[in-house]
């Protein structure tokens, strides 16, 4: 279906801008930069304004993207690492592009936005002509107007322009990728010594626990807990609300049958090799009587490959294999043929016929594509009715009731989304990102906005008691006080050991005469890159960097952490990866570095944009956006 624009690179160069934006904003404290206000623009640069909205969409997307790798990251952790500026920079640096074309008069005709449009999405076009209906159920279904639609087409065009304008060229030196993949291909063994100090420590005194508490008290604090009234509009709210019957969804299968229309597919087992004589000769034995399946075993053990097409197009393969697959009646073997990627045998099991795909195939699928539209379609509805009834003065209570639904209790919990005390209603709900910043940012008997949540739907929510963050009890967390200490003091013995042994190996003494009489784990770890950690062995990029900063034969060891230990490294060997094919990688290098001075070229450009063009942020209109008590 419908593909909405991709966005701009996430390479390091991406990272660099935002950073030098970061910088040059200085976003918690340059006044000149920073407007006061309460427009729903939170930047402009010349003449284009970034909205308030956008900026919030976008850091809801790339919540959502991180979440999906790490679903415990919060939003407070994400403030803490500067994410909406860094999402913040990232619009105004394309803005500053587009605001850049216009004032240079460069301007997308609406011919080629429409070829734009359809090149990226094919699926519009039917029988050759542009569908509008299949276009604005598209737009529905990405919740962008048509307006914003085009204009962010148009918009992309316009960067691709420009910045495509000042690419970078010129050859790269042989000699420069030469010393680069010298550089890069560096190899190193070393030796990691695991300090293992299990000496029971001394007692520890009252007195010192108590004073180790009293000077670390904000590390024993409890968390700032809130019990909150929640009335959600989901999807599943509305469920039972929606009646889809097989007749709705057959009519609309019937409606969008264009969509499911396939093309003529076949049925194919290929077996392929760069040995021409040994596929000739299967060939013959297929001749001789037999079966496929054997000469696939046969073709198996003496090294061929053998691969299942079950949905084969036509297009998918080199012109000389298609011809003779489809020269190949079903049942029958072709003869041999030879493409770029080797010798071919194919057998076609199957012909499938051009057609629509079975209405029974797509009917789940199709239930929930149809359910998802009208279920936004009614929560929206819903919402417009909650939104009449608080303001005319309702309740929270008032608006559930005025939409028939279940008002939650929530909490204790923490900002973090963690319950003081856990119950049956606890373990089924898991609040939102989005409803816990709203609940920490809520105060005491407020109710909150409506608020919408993109396609989860919309949420409002009254706090109702709020228990303050304090230290906790000493008699509460004596026990973790004394843990603490422990952990302290082993810490610090590890380290004075690593130390002796570092100097002992550094004098000249053997890590075996070292390491004597000690109960220290020892193992050799071979082909360490300077740019690949080692996670089996817990050795982390700043481990690399100082493992490749010491020469390797000069006995340096060096003292870091490894899977949580205290550790001692000693570099043992140096010498080059063995490269296969050496003259493809010297050319892949070439490009790759050809590549970096474009990067460069382009990084230069477009922090110099800055100087050309007023940029200005609405302070308030930030801060309200990603408030935080």
């Amino acid at each position: 279906m419908f593909k909405t624009l991709k966005g701009q690179t996430k390479s390091w160069s991406t990272k660099i801008i935002i950073i030098l934006l970061a910088l040059s904003f200085a976003v918690w404290g340059i006044s000149d930069v920073f407007r006061t206000g309460s427009s729903d623009v939170v930047a402009t640069v010349g003449e284009t304004e970034i909205p308030a909205a956008v900026l919030g969409r976008e850091y809801s997307n790339e919540m959502r993207r991180i979440q999906a790798r790490y679903p415990d990251f919060s939003g407070e952790e994400a403030r803490e690492l500067g994410l909406p500026a860094q999402i913040l920079g990232r619009l105004v640096e394309q803005a500053l592009v587009v605001e850049e074309a216009g004032s240079k008069g460069m301007v997308i005709p609406d011919v080629k936005l429409a070829t734009q449009i359809i090149q990226d999405n094919p699926g519009l076009l039917e029988n050759g002509e542009f569908n509008t209906v299949l276009y604005e159920r598209a737009l529905n279904r990405t919740g962008k107007s048509l307006e914003a639609f085009e204009s962010g087409v148009r918009d992309e065009m316009l960067r691709k322009l420009v910045i495509g304008s000042i690419a970078a060229s010129g050859r790269v030196p042989i000699i420069m990728s030469d010393l680069m993949e010298k550089y890069t291909q560096g190899r190193r063994d070393a030796v990691i010594i695991k300090i293992n100090n299990n000496k029971n420590s001394e007692e520890i005194s009252d007195a010192s626990i108590a004073d180790y508490y009293e000077k670390n008290a904000e590390s024993y604090k409890s968390p700032e807990y809130r019990e909150i009234v929640l009335l959600q509009l989901t999807k599943d709210s509305v469920r039972d609300e929606i009646d889809l019957s097989d007749e709705d969804l057959f009519e609309e299968y019937e409606y969008r049958a264009s969509e499911f229309e396939v093309p003529e597919r076949r049925n194919v087992t290929q077996i392929i090799s760069n040995d021409e004589i040994m596929i000739k000769k299967l060939a013959e034995l297929i001749k001789e009587g037999k079966s496929f399946a054997e000469i696939t075993k046969i073709a198996t053990q003496q090294g061929a490959m053998v691969t299942e097409f079950p949905n084969l197009m036509n297009g998918s393969l080199p012109k000389a294999a298609e011809v003779a697959v489809l020269d190949t009646p079903v049942g029958g073997v072709s003869v041999p043929v030879k493409t770029p990627f080797g010798w071919h045998l194919f057998s076609v099991n199957e012909f499938k016929p051009e057609g629509l795909v079975p209405f029974k195939e797509i009917k789940e699928d199709l239930r929930s594509e149809v359910f998802a539209e009208l279920a936004t379609d009614t929560l929206y509805g819903l919402s417009a009715t909650i939104e009449d009834t608080l303001a005319g003065g309702g309740s929270l209570e008032d608006a559930a009731n005025s939409v028939a639904l279940s008002i939650l209790e929530l909490g204790p919990i923490s900002r973090y989304g963690k319950y003081k005390i856990d119950n049956p209603i606890s373990v089924k709900i898991n609040p939102s990102e989005d409803i816990l910043r709203t609940a920490f940012s809520t105060a005491l008997g407020e109710t909150s906005d409506l608020i919408e949540v993109g396609e989860d739907g919309y949420f409002l929510l009254r706090v109702v008691s709020i228990e303050e963050s304090e230290v906790r009890p000493f008699a509460d967390v004596r026990d973790k006080v004394i843990e603490d200490i422990k952990d302290n003091l082993k810490a610090e013995i590890n380290l004075v050991l690593a130390e002796e042994l570092k100097q002992k190996i550094k004098s000249g003494v053997s890590i075996t005469e070292a390491v004597r009489g000690s109960d220290y784990k020892i193992e050799l770890i071979k082909g360490l890159s300077r740019s690949e950690p080692n996670a089996d062995y817990g050795i982390t990029t700043e481990v690399i960097e100082k493992l490749f900063s010491v020469k390797a034969n000069s006995k340096e060891p060096i003292i870091s952490f490894v899977n949580s230990h205290q550790a001692v490294l000693v570099p043992t060997k140096e010498y080059q990866a063995h490269l296969d094919d050496p003259e493809s990688l010297r050319r892949a290098s070439v490009l790759s570095i050809g590549k970096s001075r474009e990067i460069d070229v382009e990084i230069l450009y477009r922090f110099g944009l800055q100087t050309q063009h007023n940029i200005e942020v609405n302070g308030s209109t930030f801060e309200k956006l990603f408030s935080s008590p």
